[in-house]
């Protein structure tokens, strides 16, 4: 409830009907527009984009899938990972649109950049979510993307707390601020900030956030845990079989883990991201953990949760 969706500023947007999926009116509205329709498009391949393409395909629509960087869930997978996820799409018959943005939208036909047309005859917008921040009107609570934070969770007003997809917070493997909007997160600062309203003296600042997301697909599985940046110089473990459909990636630094993706493989990303969390040192077990992180890990973690 603390976020709405985003709406790109494409040229005649405003003019056509359109759907977003981000409540459960909203997703009953979408149902409501499949009736009669054959071919939808969807704008943005993220989670909300792909669950939406998935299940337009699976009532019987022709789908085409619009994503203006060069993959699937950029956020999440690498471009391996990703290649994985695409392939059980073009599968199920969506087509995939990458590299190429909307620039202009007519009645039933979408404009690309690159000047061809797609035509559709239900539109779904799935390019992200922004924190909805109408509610704060003059009340002076500093804010940048979200509402800004402490790491008990403590607004700029001293009597106001601040969690979940509104509150912008510390991040845990970055020297910045921003909003998760996942749920383990948000329970997680929900259960802070209740501890530090109450004045519990017990409470654990929070440790800034590390992404989670565990994502199903066509009857398949993705999970991704925990990000290492491209410049971070991070030592990256591939394993990678395509007639298979698995992949697996984990990212360590100095012995301990900053990141694992999964495709079809058996991880337990509760675990991992613990790992992350605690910056667990996984030096002695480290070629155990390599070959077999879903077991190892959780034999790591029983040890530090005694």
């Amino acid at each position: 409830t603390g976020a709405s969706p985003i709406l790109p500023p494409i040229t005649g947007l405003q003019n056509v009907p359109f759907q977003v999926l981000r409540t459960m009116d909203d997703a009953l509205a979408l149902k409501s527009a499949m009736t009669g329709a054959k071919h939808a498009m969807v704008l943005g391949g993220g989670l909300i984009g792909t669950h939406g393409a998935e299940n337009l395909a699976d009532a019987g629509l022709k789908v085409t899938l619009v994503e203006a960087k060069g993959q699937l869930l950029p956020g999440y997978f690498d471009g391996t990972a990703s290649a994985l996820i695409a392939k059980a799409f073009r599968a199920h018959g969506i087509d995939l649109v990458f590299g190429q943005a909307v620039s202009k939208i007519r009645p039933g036909v979408a404009v690309l950049e690159g000047g061809s047309e797609i035509p559709f005859d239900l539109l779904l917008v799935a390019t992200g979510v922004s924190p909805d921040l109408s509610y704060l009107g003059q009340s002076g609570i500093k804010t940048a993307r979200g509402i800004l934070v402490d790491d008990l969770q403590c607004t700029s007003h001293p009597n106001i707390w601040a969690a979940g997809d509104c509150a912008e917070s510390s991040l845990f493997q970055a020297e910045a601020t921003g909003v998760a909007g996942i749920l383990p997160v948000a329970v997680e600062q929900g259960r802070i900030a209740g501890q530090s309203m109450a004045g519990d003296g017990a409470v654990k600042p929070f440790p800034g956030a590390v992404s989670l997301n565990t994502y199903t697909f066509f009857g398949q599985q993705a999970i991704s845990v925990g990000r290492c940046a491209d410049d971070a110089g991070c030592e990256s473990h591939i394993r990678h079989d395509e007639a298979q459909g698995t992949y697996l990636r984990i990212d360590l630094m100095d012995g301990r883990l900053m990141g694992a993706a999964a495709v079809n493989l058996a991880l337990d990303p509760g675990i991992l991201w613990q790992l992350i969390l605690r910056r667990t040192d996984l030096g002695e077990v480290k070629q155990r953990f390599l070959a077999d992180p879903k077991s190892i890990g959780r034999l790591v973690m029983a040890r530090e949760w005694k």
